[in-house]
């Protein structure tokens, strides 16, 4: 396992590219990108937590390519500041043109997803108040 923590029939592994410089005295954290963990770090029995993908960008298609047994996704869904809206929520208003293909991408690799957390104890982006867009979302492999 790589440096991390070992729980009751879990292992906890943190990881953060350190692209806004916040890791510098954070004990535990690996410095390494999200392709990296995949590749190096998650296997089928991998569940990962994800808090506030950048927007626009989906690092979800990487993380099921790894075949991890599910993934939670924490921030602002669907038409909100966190990831793909197509790639990671499957909107269909933002689906491209020309892809005719059935259900979403995440539900084509084989993973459901299930709203686990409605924002009601969640803080906003801005730390300050609880959030009303804010959402706990985990994709698991069907299989």
């Amino acid at each position: 396992m790589a440096e991390g923590l070992r729980g009751e029939g879990m292992d906890v592994v943190a990881t953060d590219d350190d692209t806004w410089g916040l890791t510098k005295g954070s004990r535990g954290v690996l410095k390494m990108d999200y392709v990296r963990a995949m590749t190096e770090i998650a296997d089928e029995d991998t569940v990962v937590l994800v808090s506030w993908m950048p927007q626009g960008v989906d690092w979800t298609g990487e993380i099921r390519k790894a075949g991890v047994k599910g993934y939670v996704l924490v921030g602002e869904v669907f038409d909100g500041c966190c990831g793909h809206q197509w790639e990671t929520w499957g909107n269909p208003v933002h689906r491209p043109k020309g892809d005719e293909g059935e259900g979403t991408v995440f539900e084509r690799e084989g993973y459901a997803m299930e709203v686990v957390g409605d924002g009601g104890n969640q803080i906003s982006r801005y730390c300050s108040e609880k959030s009303r867009v804010t959402r706990t979302v985990l994709f698991r492999r069907v299989d």
